[in-house]
C-alpha cells in the first residue's frame, strides 16, 4: 500500500499556515516545513518496508 500511496496529494490537504497544519497532525505546532519533514519520515517508512519485503521478513507491531 505505501508503495501506491501518493503523499503529495495529503501533503497538499494541509494547512497551509505550518502552525496550524502541526496542530492538524497532532504536533500541537510546528516550527519548520512540515510537508517536508512528513516526506521524509514517510520515504524512510516505505524504504523500511520495501526492504523487509525483498528479504521476505516480517515485520511485527506490539501495541498496547
Amino acid at each position: 500500500m505505501l508503495d501506491v500511496f501518493d503523499l503529495s496529494k495529503a501533503l497538499a490537504r494541509l494547512p497551509k499556515d505550518n502552525a496550524e497544519a502541526g496542530r492538524v497532525c497532532g504536533f500541537g505546532g510546528f516550527d519548520g516545513n512540515l510537508p517536508a519533514y512528513l516526506a521524509q519520515h514517510f520515504d524512510a517508512l516505505r524504504a523500511f518496508y520495501q526492504g523487509a519485503s525483498r528479504r521476505r521478513l516480517a515485520v511485527v507491531t506490539w501495541v498496547d
